[in-house]
Order: structure tokens, then sequence, then C-alpha cells
């Protein structure tokens, strides 16, 4: 087994217990280093039901960012992430490089 294959599993059996962030900064890491497992990814997407009031834009451009990369698209997934994002925005400073981050993964869907 190699180290890869063991940071895929730990993140699956422990990214239910991460806080929003760290668990966007996995989900950008998995797609940097090309890991499309389905697993991880529905796990996540379930999570971000339960998860998404401590959503930020940038947890949501972040996420995302990482299906659009793999080419996983989850249309009620993103639909969630779009909606929460926009509610960012009213309510909290996004600086530019979020909202390019954002419009660049919502123009791969």
């Amino acid at each position: 087994m190699n180290c890869l294959t063991l940071l895929i599993e730990k993140a699956i059996k422990e990214c239910d217990t991460y806080p929003i962030q760290r668990l966007a900064m996995t989900c950008s890491g998995m797609a940097e280093l090309g890991v499309r497992n389905p697993t991880f990814f529905a796990k996540v997407g379930s999570l971000m039901q339960s998860k998404q009031q401590h959503l930020k834009a940038i947890d949501c451009a972040q996420i995302m960012t990482a299906y659009c990369k793999l080419e996983m698209f989850d249309r009620e997934l993103f639909y969630l992430l779009e909606s929460k994002f926009y509610s960012c925005l009213k309510q909290e400073p996004v600086n530019t490089a979020t909202l390019i981050t954002m419009f660049l993964a919502h123009q791969s869907w």
C-alpha cells in the first residue's frame, strides 16, 4: 500500500470530523493530486448538507473547483455551494481571488 492510498483511506475515514476549512483544503489537495475517489467525494457531498452553515465563500470556491477539476459534477451540491457563496457575498468581505476561483469553477459546469 502506498502513501497516497493511505492518505485517501484516512481522509475517507476521518473527513466527517474535519472542520469545514480542512475539508475544503482536503478536496482541493485531492484535486491537485488528481485523486478522483468517488467514495470520498460522495461523503463530502453528504457532509455539505449538515455543515453548510459553517461554509465561507472560499470553502465553496475550493470545493466546487475540486469537483470541477476532477470532472465530478453534482448539480445538487453545486446549487447548494452556489447559493451559500452568494449568501456569503452579502455577509462578509470576499477577496478578488476567491471570486475568480468561484467563477472559474462555475464556468466549468
